[in-house]
């Protein structure tokens, strides 16, 4: 099963489909401008980390950046215990909010209540990067 050629083409095709994803995911990044602070509730919360993976909707934040393998294996096992799932809020101003962002890029997350859940998650008004 394994030498037949019909699973070597899917086999070829399932990495060149990860690699495109991977390629595509890195090309949407453009350089983002700073934060206007006032426009944002009082009660923010805001953190730190880097963008370990990115998804239709939200972004992973960790602690520490991620290799490659550790993004392929994150896939099925999570980013680690520090690890944060981000997606939009419902009142940020941005529609592509994570569209510019790289996977491990530094940024800082400027977002509502932290929910408790495993992994936790918060919905961002915005995303600054840190250089």
């Amino acid at each position: 099963m394994v030498n037949s050629p019909a699973f070597k083409q899917f086999f070829i095709a399932f990495l060149v489909i990860v690699v495109l994803i991977i390629m595509y995911n890195e090309s949407t990044s453009l350089k983002v401008s700073s934060v206007d602070l006032s426009e944002l509730p009082d009660d923010t919360l805001t953190f730190e980390g880097y963008v370990v993976a990115k998804r239709i909707n939200s972004i992973w934040i960790s602690e520490e950046p991620v290799s490659f393998t550790g993004r392929i294996f994150g896939l099925f096992s999570g980013y680690g215990p520090g690890s944060v799932i981000v997606s939009k809020h419902d009142e940020a101003p941005e529609e592509d909010l994570f569209n510019r962002l790289k996977t491990n890029q530094k940024v800082r997350v400027y977002g509502d209540i932290l929910r408790e859940s495993n992994p936790p998650r918060t919905s961002a008004y915005a995303v600054e990067v840190i250089d």
